[in-house]
Order: structure tokens, then sequence, then C-alpha cells
């Protein structure tokens, strides 16, 4: 057997962009069911939006079809209008969003696959958790790019970006969430 084949790992694993081709395989942290749920038990009860309006913003919704929807729900919230899957369909359609959106079709799968909303503010926290997760990976990412690569910043400056940052994760997570404890009580 001849030993023509002998792999250089140091060569495939040092760079940079072998990191980063690694980096972009990982899923990052969310919960498909848990989005599904929170929209489909406020479409199905409407009382729910008023439990865990403070705990998400659209923006800790993992997928791009689900922050529409919970916009539409926020937008007729906000109007005094039901939020039920048809008047979210027609909010949706007035901004040329529907399909976006998943359709009609999907709309109706989100509140049939729930059967009630008792668990909201649970599968509310679940998100916003994830969402968090995904704010410290985007943030610890721009910080090891800014170590490997400071482009004239001193050591000082990015620990300042790193301190800001991380801190304004944990201040708006205290602020938009029951429960969750500061960094530093961690």
């Amino acid at each position: 057997m001849s030993s023509d084949f002998s792999p250089n790992f140091s060569a495939n694993y040092s760079s940079a962009s072998s990191v980063d081709a690694l980096a972009s395989v990982r899923m990052p942290p969310h919960s498909h069911d848990a989005e599904q749920a929170v929209l489909g038990g406020l479409m199905l009860d409407h009382l729910s939006l008023e439990k865990m309006s403070d705990v998400l913003r659209v923006d800790d919704f993992y997928r791009a079809d689900h922050k529409l929807v919970y916009s539409a729900i926020l937008g007729l919230s906000e109007g005094n209008k039901p939020f039920d899957a048809v008047m979210v369909a027609e909010w949706l359609t007035k901004r040329d969003q529907l399909i976006e959106a998943g359709g009609v079709s999907y709309l109706v799968e989100l509140v049939e696959a729930v059967p009630t909303a008792a668990n909201i503010l649970a599968y509310a926290q679940m998100i916003r958790e994830s969402a968090v997760l995904r704010q410290l990976i985007d943030v610890g990412t721009q910080i090891v790019t800014m170590g490997y690569r400071p482009e004239g910043r001193a050591a000082a400056e990015v620990m300042e970006f790193a301190e800001r940052e991380i801190f304004q994760i944990a201040d708006e997570g205290e602020r938009l969430t029951r429960g969750f404890r500061p960094i530093k009580d961690l």
C-alpha cells in the first residue's frame, strides 16, 4: 500500500477562511416550534399579546416570514383591530408581503398547529433567549474579527467596543424580559 496521501491538517484548518466556512455551517439558535406556537397562539387568543408583548420584538424572531406575521399582529393590535388569520392575511396583502409570509395556508397552519395559547409566555421567553444568544454570537464574531484585523484600533478600543456591545445586549434583555438575569449575576 502506497503512502502517497498525507493530509496536511494544519494547512486545512489554520486559516481564518476555514473558521469562517465552519461558522457558516452552524445553525444559529432558534426554535421554529416556539415561533410557530407564539404566532398561532396570538391569532387564537388576542389577550395573550398583553402577556408577552413586552418580552418580544419583531427582530427576536429568527425566520423572516415569522417576523412579517408578528409585525402584522402588532400593527393590527396598535390599530385596535383583531389579529386572526384573516385579518393578518389582509394586513400582509395590503403591504404585498403575504407571499413572503408564507401565504394564507401558512397562516392557517400556524393557528391549527397550536391547541392553546396557555404557554405563550414560556414560548416567547424561549424565542427571546435564542435571540439574545444570536446577538451574542454576532457581537462575538465582530470582536474576533476586530482582534484578528484591528485596522488601526488599539486593544483598548476593541475591549471598549466589546464591553459596550455586551452590556447593551444585557440591558436590553433586562428591559424586555422578566426573569432574565444580568450577565454580571451569571
